[in-house]
């Protein structure tokens, strides 16, 4: 058993920092920001990032969330082969030892495949829509999730109440230190949360998350065309 856990913790360690690729022009908007995520990921097998992206529409909060997200699921595919690479060199040993190497080594693989499988983003509207079609039930939120678009959800009591269950349970992971990958992305400012929400729940968030306000700049607008005449 020590030495599949050597292994895996080798795996894990040379996997190396988990790449982030953007356009030139997006890292010219938000430089800090983009140094930020860059720094954090480098760090990743240590601690998996919460942060809080607060910016107005078009300026790239979701399309920098997604990135993420793909990034970690591609870092992760690359450690589930080369476990499973480890298991086809070990069965080449064929006493019992090896074996019992070679099921755990398995298991940590299968594992980071259910990882892999449950990181999504979810857009807070359709969180909301799936809880009313299914009787009020609260969904099953993946480990690795992005909230995409905070405050887009209807403006009632029963979407309010649940986005307040929802990053309730992620900070009680995150007080327990078992919390994984999470995202809020939202247009609406500090005090548009705190009203929307409650002081209680965006208190939360600023301790759980790395607020990281955008710049007033649409990339949608950017690409637009226009023509008169």
């Amino acid at each position: 058993m020590q030495k599949a856990e050597t292994i895996k913790k080798e795996t894990i360690s040379q996997a190396g920092n988990i790449p982030l690729v953007l356009p030139g022009d997006y890292k010219a908007n938000n430089p800090a920001i983009i140094d930020r995520i860059h720094s954090d990921l480098s760090d990743w097998q240590s601690k998996y990032p919460h942060y809080l992206l607060i910016g107005s529409v078009g300026s790239g909060k979701t399309y920098l969330a997604s990135l993420i997200l793909e990034s970690f699921k591609t870092r992760l595919c690359d450690l589930s082969q080369s476990l499973y690479s480890q298991c086809v060199k070990i069965d080449a040993d064929n006493h019992r030892e090896a074996l019992n190497h070679n099921s755990l080594l398995r298991s940590y693989a299968q594992q980071l495949n259910e990882y892999i499988s449950s990181i999504k983003m979810i857009t807070a509207r359709s969180l909301h829509r799936h809880y009313l079609d299914h009787d009020n039930k609260i969904p099953a939120i993946p480990k690795f999730f992005c909230l995409d678009d905070l405050g887009a959800e209807p403006d009632t009591q029963s979407a309010k109440e649940l986005m307040i269950s929802i990053i309730s349970a992620r900070y009680e992971a995150y007080k327990a230190a078992k919390s994984d990958l999470f995202i809020i992305t939202t247009n609406l400012s500090s005090d548009d949360l705190s009203y929307r929400y409650g002081d209680r729940i965006v208190d939360r968030i600023t301790e759980m998350c790395t607020i990281m306000k955008f710049k007033s700049h649409s990339f949608r607008q950017d690409r637009r065309e226009i023509i008169e005449g």
